[in-house]
């Protein structure tokens, strides 16, 4: 297992097959302590803190903070659903959902500012990985 325990997906902290959304799950960690000051999963020792992320046991962002933008406190408790079906897909879908938050946001406090989306290349790298076949080495 390589990585911060903090930030690791249910299936990464079960050895399970991962993908692209646990990635995802990760960004919503961040999310989640970007806007609350806290990470969503704790625990005294390694083992209860891998319990917390595998059971999904977290408080609810905009209870935590009442403040956040409710659509964005949504956003980040699909990030870090247990179950990897029910996140969202893609980072696209992620990154186009957090501009259209942000930008309502400046809207809404009367901001000149501009959003501007980041350019996307038109097609995401696909990343193969066969856990029965190592790489090969370098």
């Amino acid at each position: 297992m390589i990585g911060a325990l903090l930030y690791m997906s249910p299936e990464q902290v079960n050895g399970d097959r991962i993908d692209a959304r646990s990635d995802l799950f990760a960004l919503g960690v961040v999310l989640y302590q970007m806007a609350s000051g806290r990470v969503p999963f704790s625990g005294a020792t390694l083992g209860d803190i891998a319990a917390s992320i595998r059971c999904g046991a977290f408080a609810p962002l905009d209870e935590l903070r009442p403040g956040v933008p409710p659509d964005l406190a949504r956003l980040v408790h699909r990030l870090l659903a247990t179950d990897p079906a029910d996140r969202p897909q893609r980072a696209v879908e992620v990154a186009a959902e957090l501009l259209t938050i942000g930008t309502q946001l400046l809207l809404s406090t009367g901001s000149t500012a501009v959003a501007i989306p980041v350019p996307v290349p038109p097609a995401e790298p696909t990343f193969d990985f066969d856990p029965e076949s190592p790489p090969a080495p370098r």
